[in-house]
């Protein structure tokens, strides 16, 4: 196990491709690039089935910016990605100091823990990838604090495409099917499959296929759904309280599957994909987190 005191905005690239059978890996090193304002930090984690980096960027101010993401995951050329923040009246994630541990559990399941102390609170966010029997990443996100917070989920399909006319994206739920819009939508289900139709991997080689997000509720939290013509928002509003509050959920990239099987997959095996999911929460997190 290894802590790794990083500060500031972290990138997390999430891998899902098969490999052929490999020793479990664990490598972190130090690199820069022309134009960064400060040291680029890599964990990389390797696996028999998969593996993913987690890049973390230091900045030489430390000023917090509530509209920069503190974690993301993917980079949206190459597969669909989920980018999250917690900000409340005093305080933002983003460009906030932090550690990360590594954890080193079954050889299909490898993650990291990032903690973040604040004034007021603490806020902990840990995610464990798994291949078996979908390439999923799990999530677990614990807030300790009184004040209220939200938590601002950035989620998109994959696929390279610079310029509105080359993207038309909808979001797809139990009972949902809405091209993107300014509206905010509650949403019903625990789940929802975000896809774009000129983006569809079977119909364009620059589609790198649908994002899925599942989560369990969190309790006293209000959810709420903005489907944006670029970038859509799953908004948690949390009320003040004395306690702790945990989100859980589930990532599911289906990277380079065409909308209409990914649509067909989601609402097939989602809700046993929670049901696995609240019955492994202890043995994928830890009995403390």
């Amino acid at each position: 196990m290894k802590t790794v005191p990083v500060a500031l905005i972290a990138v997390f690239a999430v891998m899902h491709i098969p490999m052929l059978p490999a020793e479990d890996s664990v490598k972190i090193y130090d690199s820069s690039r022309e134009g960064d304002s400060g040291q680029v930090r890599t964990v990389q984690l390797s696996a028999p089935m998969m593996s993913f980096d987690i890049k973390a960027l230091t900045s030489s101010d430390g000023a917090g910016d509530p509209s920069i993401a503190a974690v993301s995951v993917n980079e949206m050329q190459t597969a669909p990605t989920l980018a999250l923040n917690v900000t409340g009246p005093q305080f933002t994630l983003a460009q906030q100091p932090y550690t990360v541990e590594l954890l080193d559990r079954e050889a299909d399941r490898k993650g990291f823990r990032a903690r973040w102390e604040l004034p007021g609170g603490t806020v902990v966010l840990t995610l464990v990838a798994n291949d078996d029997p979908s390439p999923v990443l799990y999530g677990r996100l614990r807030v300790e604090r009184s004040d209220p917070f939200k938590i601002l989920l950035l989620l998109a399909p994959g696929g390279y495409a610079p310029e509105a006319e080359e993207r038309d994206r909808w979001m797809f739920t139990e009972n949902l099917d809405n091209q993107h819009s300014d509206d905010t939508l509650p949403i019903a289900t625990n789940w929802l499959l975000l896809y774009d139709t000129k983006l569809d991997p079977e119909l364009s080689q620059n589609g790198k296929g649908a994002a899925g997000f599942l989560w369990n509720d969190m309790a006293g939290g209000d959810v709420s759904f903005q489907c944006g013509a670029y970038v859509s928002t799953l908004t948690v509003n949390v009320p003040a309280g004395d306690g702790e509050n945990v989100f859980d959920f589930i990532l599911w990239p289906f990277t380079g599957v065409p909308n209409e099987s990914a649509k067909a997959e989601m609402k097939e095996r989602a809700a046993g994909l929670l049901k696995s999911f609240s019955d492994s929460k202890e043995r994928l997190f830890g009995a403390k987190n």
